[in-house]
């Protein structure tokens, strides 16, 4: 297998961290700890998938922890846009790996 160049974070990944009350530092280090250290990073859809949820929050408790869980995130990983160009670069088939269960 050849060595990882980045890890782009889908969303899910991120849902279930911040369930599982970790602070986006704590879920990058875990993520590491799994797959090295490699630049992780994250497409702007993702974002926009996590700030949805926020929205969907049933209590103003959820809501605020989603937002400052969204928050931080932003401000530890660097986020790219997707664009005509790099939103074809992913190889067909190319199974997403999943660092959380």
């Amino acid at each position: 297998m050849e060595p990882l160049l980045a890890i782009v974070l889908d969303s899910s990944i991120l849902i279930a961290a911040e369930r599982r009350n970790l602070t986006p530092e704590q879920a990058i280090e875990t993520i590491q700890k799994t797959v090295g250290e490699v630049p992780i990073v994250l497409c702007s859809l993702t974002v926009a998938e996590i700030g949805h949820g926020i929205y969907r929050a049933n209590t103003p408790e959820t809501r605020s922890r989603r937002r400052k869980f969204l928050d931080e995130l932003k401000a530890t990983v660097p986020v790219h846009p997707v664009t005509e160009a790099n939103g074809s670069d992913v190889p067909p088939g190319e199974p997403a790996r999943r660092t959380f269960k």
